[in-house]
Order: C-alpha cells, then sequence, then structure tokens
C-alpha cells in the first residue's frame, strides 16, 4: 500500500534530535512551569471536556470576544491544518509567505491543494502592494500568515493586514504563534467579529512554555468556528492539558517575566553578533535569523549548542536564558572576525 499520489515527493517534519546542552534550535520556551500542578486527581477512565469550556471561557474573557469565537486544539497545529481539512477542496490554492512555516505547504499536500509562496526578499520585509498583485494572480482559498513570521521574526502591521482583508475573499489565517513577543496589543485577536474571513490562530507553547502539552487556540466569527467544530476530532486536549493551560493563562506573571527576559537577551546577542561582522535580521518574535557564509551551526556543535540551520546558509537562533546566553557569548567570542565574512 502506497501513499496517496500527491504525497509521494512530500518530506516527515524531522524534529532536531541531537541530544546537545543548550538547545536553541526550536524556538522553545527556556523555562519550565514547574509550578504549575493539577488541584485534584483526575478520572483518567473518562474522555476530556471535548470543548475545553474551562479555558474557553477564561480565553473570551481575556480578549474580550466571545466565547462563540474560540475553539481549543491539539496545538495551534491542529488548528491551522483543520483550517485547510475544512474550507480548501483539492486543486484549490493555498497561499503563504516563503520562507514560512514549513508545515503550511504540507497541510495543503494533505488535502491535494495547490501551494503557492509569496518570496519575501532578503531583509524578510514585507510590501502589501506586491503581496496584494500576488493575491490577485494565484486567487487563493486561503492564505497562512505568520505574524511574526518564522524563521525570519518580522511582523506584518494591522494596517497591511486589514487593507488584505478588505482586499480578498480569501479566509486569512493569521498564525500569531510568536504574538506576546511583538506585543498584545498588535493581536488581531479582538477584531475577528469584524471581518468574516479571518481567523487568528494563538498557542500556549511558546511565551507560556507549554510545548509538551500541545494546547492552542482559533478564533474567528462564529460562523466559522461552528463549521470548523462539524469537522474537529473530538476530545483531542487532555484535561490535564486544559487544566494547566487555565491555570497558565491566570497566572501570568511567569509569563511576563519570561517576555522581559527574551527582550533583554535578544538586544544583546544581537548586538554581540553584529559585532563580530554578522547580518542579523531584526526581530518582533523569540529568536534571530542570520545569513552568513561561516558554519555557524556545526561550530556551535561542538560547544554543546544547538541552532537552526535552513538553506542558503542561513541560520535560526532562538534568544537564550540567561545562564545560556553566556555559554553562547563564550562560544561567538571564539569566531575569528575574519572568518564570518561574506
Amino acid at each position: 500500500m502506497n501513499l496517496k499520489e500527491s504525497l509521494f515527493t512530500l518530506q516527515a517534519y524531522k524534529p532536531s534530535k541531537k541530544p546537545l546542552p543548550i538547545k536553541l534550535d526550536a524556538n522553545e520556551a527556556n523555562y519550565n512551569l514547574s509550578n504549575l500542578s493539577i488541584d485534584e486527581p483526575k478520572e483518567f477512565n473518562r474522555y476530556p471536556d471535548s470543548y475545553a469550556s474551562d479555558l474557553i471561557r477564561a480565553l473570551a474573557k481575556t480578549y474580550n470576544i466571545l466565547e462563540d469565537q474560540l475553539l481549543v486544539g491539539s496545538g495551534s497545529s491542529e488548528l491551522l491544518e483543520l483550517t485547510v481539512k475544512s474550507f480548501v477542496n483539492p486543486n484549490e490554492t493555498v497561499v503563504s509567505l516563503a520562507p514560512s512555516f514549513v508545515m503550511y505547504e504540507k497541510y495543503a499536500a494533505y488535502y491535494n491543494a495547490k501551494y503557492k509562496s509569496f518570496e519575501l526578499p532578503q531583509n524578510g520585509r514585507f510590501d502589501l502592494e506586491d503581496f496584494l498583485t500576488f493575491l490577485r494572480e494565484t486567487n487563493p482559498k486561503l492564505i497562512f500568515l505568520a505574524t511574526p513570521n518564522n524563521p525570519t521574526g518580522a511582523s506584518i502591521s494591522q494596517k497591511d493586514i486589514q487593507a488584505i482583508l478588505k482586499e480578498t475573499d480569501a479566509l486569512l489565517v493569521l498564525d500569531e504563534a510568536y504574538i506576546e513577543f511583538k506585543g498584545e496589543s498588535y493581536s488581531m485577536i479582538d477584531q475577528v467579529g469584524k471581518y468574516p474571513n479571518l481567523l487568528v490562530a494563538r498557542t500556549f507553547s511558546k511565551a507560556y512554555g507549554l510545548a509538551s502539552l500541545r494546547v492552542g487556540y482559533l478564533s474567528a466569527n462564529q460562523v466559522l468556528i461552528d463549521q470548523l467544530k462539524r469537522v474537529k476530532t473530538p476530545y483531542s486536549v487532555s484535561a490535564l492539558s486544559q487544566e494547566l493551560a487555565l491555570k497558565a493563562l491566570s497566572n501570568p506573571n511567569t509569563k511576563d517575566a519570561y517576555l522581559q527576559m527574551i527582550k533583554t537577551n535578544k538586544k544583546i546577542l544581537q548586538k554581540q553578533l553584529e559585532d563580530k561582522g554578522f547580518s542579523v535580521q531584526d526581530s518582533d518574535a523569540n529568536f534571530l535569523y542570520l545569513q552568513t557564509s561561516f558554519p555557524l551551526a556545526s561550530f556551535l556543535e561542538t560547544w554543546g549548542i544547538g541552532i537552526r540551520a535552513f538553506p542558503n546558509n542561513f541560520y535560526r537562533i532562538t534568544i537564550p536564558s540567561d545562564t545560556e546566553l553566556k555559554s553562547l557569548e563564550k562560544a561567538i567570542k571564539e569566531i575569528d572576525d575574519d572568518e564570518n565574512k561574506r
């Protein structure tokens, strides 16, 4: 038995398995919310609340939106895929940026959709007029836009997003996995009631440091949410994950302290890299993105530090904790100033 024809050339997503002491390759939070605990024993023989009602209620209050405008899933990844599964027919077009989150293209392939990417310039910055022209040429059914974008770290302004929403009837899925690092005031989650084609995906994996729990949420108008509920796999988020995500949401102090640490350490790391001659793109997320002919990933591996390598000599470095930053700074200091010139 073989894969269906549309998936023959699809490559598996391969997370790094290298057991390095310092892991800066997956944009995970570099702290562990070990202070979270469940209030009482769970009935593990019972299915969890399929609608995550308590968490939905808290999210609606947090963002001042309706409970009927929210859906919780197994990480934002389940919900991103669900939008393609629910709304995109075979041979219809899904578009996104390049580079961006690699799974968007895979989601399109899963459901026999066409995938087209809008190539970003070397500096990673988004040009609205060029993108609108691209949309007219491709006529997509669904658009994925990550803001801040992964891996470039650049954001798209609300003004530009609103212009896109007015220009096209396509569904626009904003992936705001890293929005907390930019700032809550830049989120579009409270505007889903204004636009019939806007969906906003968020996650507890990044700023809240709960990647292993796999909890994400999607906001859209009630009509879209009701349609998605017809298709979504039931019971996809465990009772433990729901309760711990609710606790993290209700106690934001740890998250806020982490965000401040990232802001501080990102500034320090970017300056050190630039002082060494690297050209680093400004980032609104919890990582930095740079291009260099110097074999940065393999060099840092010798220091027990893992970062993410991309094609064409691009690298992404998750912002480290204070302790990790000291080790990374020590390694970077050992790079010969002449070795990393392009």
